[in-house]
């Protein structure tokens, strides 16, 4: 996997993850981080149960982490959390 360097001249803007086979995505609640000081929150994104399993299988977990609780609000077309 290529390194991404750690300078001022270049650095990683954005990124593209495009995760297949989905069944679900989850979103837990905006907490604070007693330790660290800021919110957090996590996103969720489950594929089918793996054979002979019941729940479904965790693919990729995203944190987001924000100074105040509103950095870390999501909007969707309808939603907001």
């Amino acid at each position: 996997m290529p390194t991404v360097p750690t300078n001022d001249l270049i650095r990683l803007v954005s990124s593209l993850i495009e995760v297949n086979d989905v069944v679900s995505v989850l979103t837990t609640e905006a907490v604070l981080d007693q330790e660290l000081g800021h919110w957090v929150r996590d996103i969720q994104i489950y594929r089918a149960p793996d054979t002979g399993a019941t729940n479904p299988t965790l693919i990729l977990t995203v944190r987001l982490k924000g100074e105040e609780k509103s950095d870390i609000n999501l909007h969707a077309p309808g939603q907001d959390f």
